[in-house]
């Protein structure tokens, strides 16, 4: 699993082992709220690579589409 994605569901409050494979699996049943802040932790993680590649220089359209991502999913920006 991608160490991001790891550092994600820890931040969501999902717990993960590492059963010394290099893979990293849930401890426990995951709950709803659990899932939605990995999801919406997500969305957000991939609306600021737009704010990344836009690094300030206002390039046209960037925050369209940031705005875009995080509506389509329902997350406030």
């Amino acid at each position: 699993m991608n160490n991001k994605i790891k550092t994600l569901m820890l931040r969501s409050g999902i717990r993960t082992t590492d059963y010394g494979s290099g893979e990293f699996f849930a401890e426990d049943d995951i709950s709803l709220d659990q899932f939605e802040k990995f999801a919406e932790l997500i969305v957000k993680d991939c609306a600021g690579v737009y704010e990344a590649i836009d690094n300030g220089n206002l390039v046209e359209g960037t925050d369209d589409y940031i705005t875009a991502i995080c509506r389509r999913y329902g997350v406030e920006e």
